[in-house]
Order: structure tokens, then sequence, then C-alpha cells
């Protein structure tokens, strides 16, 4: 769409491995702030994970669509990580919020943004799985196209600009 000129601005995901190809000389953005996918599982009564990862027993991991960015990203990560751990997939969702709640009913493990989970890790409900190297940073960023656009969408990246 915002190829196309039928939208603004895009809202995307960056990181080395995901190859979003806008040409630098039309396009700009802005970078809105960092994220990580963590590994998460729903926490039993006494604070701890349900499931665990460990070497004979896979967990059950609820997994991105591999169409979708974070899904390529976290599928990358797991390929190229020495300690990445066993896991089986039982459930594919196209959305972190469905996940979320897959995570939330006990059914797995998932690698979801901390921005979204981090009132679940705080509540207790939600416990990280595994160690900082199985974790992956990114980050958020804005979109645009060079070429002037309206009045208002100018306001907005101007606003987004000085921040």
């Amino acid at each position: 769409l915002l190829e196309r000129g039928d939208a603004d601005f895009m809202l995307t995901y960056h990181h080395p491995l995901l190859a979003l190809r806008l040409n630098a000389r039309q396009y700009a953005y802005l970078s809105l702030g960092q994220d990580r996918l963590v590994p998460l599982t729903r926490a039993n009564a006494h604070g701890q994970g349900l499931h665990r990862f460990e070497r004979d027993n896979p967990a059950p991991y609820l997994a991105y669509a591999e169409t979708l960015a974070l899904g390529r990203l976290v599928q990358d990560h797991l390929a190229n990580n020495s300690h990445a751990p066993a896991l089986r997939r039982v459930v594919e969702c196209d959305s972190a919020d469905a996940l979320i709640e897959y995570v939330l009913k006990g059914l797995g493990v998932a690698w979801l943004p901390w921005s979204l989970a981090v009132g679940a890790v705080k509540a207790g409900l939600l416990v990280p799985v595994g160690d900082k190297r199985l974790e992956i940073a990114f980050e958020v960023r804005i979109c645009r196209a060079k070429r002037r656009l309206s009045m208002l969408a100018e306001n907005i990246w101007n606003s987004l600009e000085s921040r």
C-alpha cells in the first residue's frame, strides 16, 4: 500500500534478518522504539512455568505463521541459535494477540513482544522460559515516501520527528 501510494505511513518491525526492500532514495523512516521477543509460558500456582525447555522433551510451541515478519524472525533465530530448545509446534497464529491468549491458557511457549506481555509477567500470569540468549531484539519503525504528503500526514511526521 505504501509503495502504491495508497497509504501515507507503514508501521513495521526492523531486524537485520527481516529484509524490507524499500528504496532509501524514495522512502524515509523513523525509529519509534525498541522491543524484544521473549519466550514465555503460563505460570503455575507457585510462579513457575508450566513448560520448560528440556533436551529430551520438546516443549509445545505456539508459533507465528511463517508468512508474518515475526514468524520469519523467530524461525530464523531458532534455526541459527546453538542454544535453541527442542520444540513441538502445536499452534500457528497470525497475530501476537492470539498467541498471548493461547499462552495464558497454558497451551505452550511463544515468543511474544515484551511490550505486549510485560503486564501479564508483572501480574505473575506469565514467566520467561530459557535464558536471554533466546530473546530477539528488534526495532519498531514508521516509514513514509519522501515525496510531499498531505498537510495532515506531514504534520504527523513532523511531530514524530521532533519527539
